[in-house]
């Protein structure tokens, strides 16, 4: 059986960044490359990553964007699982909810892997099954 515990972190030098400091490019881009490459670009940027977030003191818009995060990596990951035949199961161990997940061709050899993704639980474990899919 394998279990996964996972999580998503925003790196805390993020925590900081607030609406008003988001719009300022974390990086230049050249004026001399295409205005698609510059689009593409600014992908990277930490506004393009991110979006724009919340001011630290705004309780509900942080929520806001957590549940938007949560449902968009729950999306991702449901389509991930859906093309490698993974098969996931919700199980609880120690009063943690965790995911059992198995591939396709997935044999019982007595072994057991446990992949915690850690740093904070802050997200629920189908929120991040993109990155436990075996």
């Amino acid at each position: 059986m394998r279990i996964f515990r996972t999580v998503t972190v925003l790196p805390t030098a993020l925590l900081a960044t607030t609406a008003a400091s988001v719009g300022a490019q974390d990086f230049s881009i050249p004026s001399t490359i295409s205005a698609e490459a510059q689009a593409a670009a600014r992908m990277f940027t930490l506004e393009g990553r991110l979006g724009v977030l919340p001011l630290p003191d705004d309780v509900k818009g942080w929520r806001q964007a957590w549940e938007a995060n949560e449902e968009a990596q729950k999306a991702e990951g449901q389509a991930i699982v859906a093309r490698l035949g993974t098969s996931v199961h919700e199980i609880t161990l120690g009063g943690v909810p965790a995911l059992d997940l198995r591939p396709r061709s997935w044999k019982d050899n007595g072994k057991v892997l446990l992949y915690a993704h850690g740093g904070a639980y802050t997200s629920s474990p189908t929120a991040n099954l993109s990155i436990a899919s075996p």
